[in-house]
């Protein structure tokens, strides 16, 4: 179990590189509102979901040491993808792909990813007993 968690905080720390060098969506977010009469807080609010899933694995391997009260805030603020936790833009959903908005459609893909995985870890971390394996890993 310790090497799958070592593998997926590496691929939290490696998605959240990508993402550093990876610029905002902005005129994907513009042709969803132009198309698809997206209302103009969407790009606000996307950007705001994807900082928070970003922040978390900006921890990298410190998230081994989140302590059971910093994990349940986790888990509780990335259970849900941008579009169930904000069903107002489930309609948008659909419209987004590689073909038409191909920056937005990978930068959905990164954070879910990035969400799914963070998931996993902190999950894993929950079933986890033994600790002084786990502060290997954080080593």
């Amino acid at each position: 179990m310790n090497d799958d968690i070592e593998v997926k905080v590496k691929e939290i720390q490696r998605l959240y590189a990508e993402d550093l060098s990876s610029p905002f969506p902005y005129q994907d977010c513009r042709r969803m509102q132009d198309s698809f009469e997206a209302d103009e807080d969407f790009a606000a609010q996307l950007n705001l979901y994807f900082s928070t899933v970003a922040g978390f694995c900006s921890w990298g391997k410190r998230i081994l040491h989140w302590n059971e009260t910093k994990r349940k805030e986790a888990a509780d603020l990335l259970a849900k993808s941008f579009f169930e936790d904000l069903p107002q833009y489930q309609k948008l959903e659909k419209h987004i792909n590689k073909i038409e908005t191909p920056e937005l459609y990978n930068e959905i893909e990164r954070h879910e990813t990035m969400r799914r995985t963070l998931l996993d870890i902190i999950s894993r971390l929950e079933k986890s007993g033994n600790k002084q394996e786990i502060e290997e890993i954080a080593a």
